[in-house]
């Protein structure tokens, strides 16, 4: 949404601080689509390239992070090591804690020649006593439900490790640190995250408003046309507490929200809440923003801590949090917005009076946008 308006008292701001694929049969879905780092970002001077369908680890110093966070999940890598006394990693549930060349507080699943399959960390931790030389393919099969970590490699268990995990989600990433490796069939399947758009049809989806005939969905993707019709797209059903993430792109000037808790009386963006959605550099908005307008803010409320969307046309993360008065944003990897709702202090609009159980909702701004990998965890 976009109006423009002057915002008078409102919240009292805090500090502030990938994509994948419809799923297969076996419910993982790919986290490399083999053609470009859609969904990934290259952290510190990590040399990542793709070759003939292949993700090469070339060299440097840093890590390839997920711009998704994963919590509980079966992880899937097939990894070939291309130098004897190689060393990487992978690491799962890792935050971005801006230490450099890796994370600080890193969990991690070594590719050490001499400690392939180790669980950083853990003094209970074996490694594996079969391992495929430099210039064969190896596999890892990493699976993290709560505290405790299970790792396979090349098929053969080598390590379960109970209370290892103290933090309940971060990223996945790969550790680049001087040597050569190969990568491909990364594929994740998340326990605690279901999807709520099957990729297909609007199963699941009701317009409000009008006639569903300008939403579309085509190779996977959910898009609304920005013709006449429903205003916004909403769940069948209502949530209060709940997690959310997907994709979404948007042509010059596109404009769009995502609605939380939103009631279908009313306008969603105020009943509810919206987080925006929006082209900000679009000749149509740039420099006529208020701060609370644009990309990532909780809409006329708080605005977004920094400046981390991308250009039209191109795809971007959005994970947000709805837990009670809470409301976090995580913008491709950036924890954007951290709001308390009982914070705000604007008399008429006040967020505690707004429903506390509502749907979600997609809206349609009169411009075409694009959603896709649409899941949920309540």
């Amino acid at each position: 949404m976009m109006r423009r308006f002057m915002v008078a008292g409102g919240l009292v701001l805090l500090g502030l601080a990938g994509s994948v694929r419809a799923a297969d049969d076996d419910g993982y879905v790919s986290l490399f689509n083999g053609k470009d780092l859609d969904g990934w970002k290259v952290e510190g001077d990590a040399k990542f390239v793709i070759e003939d369908g292949l993700l090469k680890l070339t060299g440097g110093f840093g890590w390839l992070r997920s711009e998704a966070t994963y919590g509980d999940f079966a992880l899937h890598v097939e990894w070939r090591a291309e130098t004897d006394g190689y060393d990487s990693g992978v690491f799962i549930r890792t935050p971005n804690d801006g230490v450099t060349p890796w994370p600080k507080l890193k969990s991690q699943v070594n590719m050490r020649s001499d400690q392939v399959g180790g669980v950083v960390g853990s003094r209970q931790s074996k490694v594996a006593d079969a391992v495929n030389p430099p210039g064969e393919w190896n596999t890892f099969d990493i699976t993290c439900r709560g505290k405790r970590i299970a790792v396979e490699v090349n098929g053969k268990p080598v390590n379960d490790l109970k209370g290892y995990f103290k933090r309940k989600d971060g990223y996945l990433g790969i550790q680049a640190e001087e040597h050569k490796f190969a990568f491909r069939n990364l594929r994740i399947k998340e326990f605690d995250y279901r999807p709520i758009f099957n990729s297909k049809d609007l199963s699941g989806w009701a317009p409000v408003d009008g006639s569903a005939d300008n939403w579309k969905v085509e190779n996977g993707e959910l898009s609304c046309t920005g013709a006449k019709g429903s205003h916004w797209l909403r769940t069948e059903k209502m949530l209060q507490d709940f997690d959310l993430k997907l994709d979404y792109k948007h042509g010059v000037n596109g404009n769009s929200g995502v609605f939380l808790r939103a009631t279908e009386k009313g306008n969603p963006a105020f009943t509810g809440m919206e987080i925006q959605i929006l082209d900000d550099d679009g000749p149509e908005y740039k420099g006529k923003l208020a701060d609370v307008q644009v990309t990532g803010a909780l809409y006329g409320k708080q605005a977004p801590s920094g400046k981390y969307t991308r250009a039209a046309g191109t795809w971007n993360h959005l994970e947000i949090s709805c837990r009670k008065n809470r409301v976090r944003v995580r913008l491709n990897g950036h924890r954007i917005v951290n709001a308390d709702l009982s914070a705000d202090t604007d008399e008429e609009a006040n967020l505690m009076k707004r429903a506390k159980t509502g749907y979600i909702g997609l809206q349609n701004h009169s411009t075409p946008v694009w959603f896709r990998n649409i899941r949920l965890r309540e």
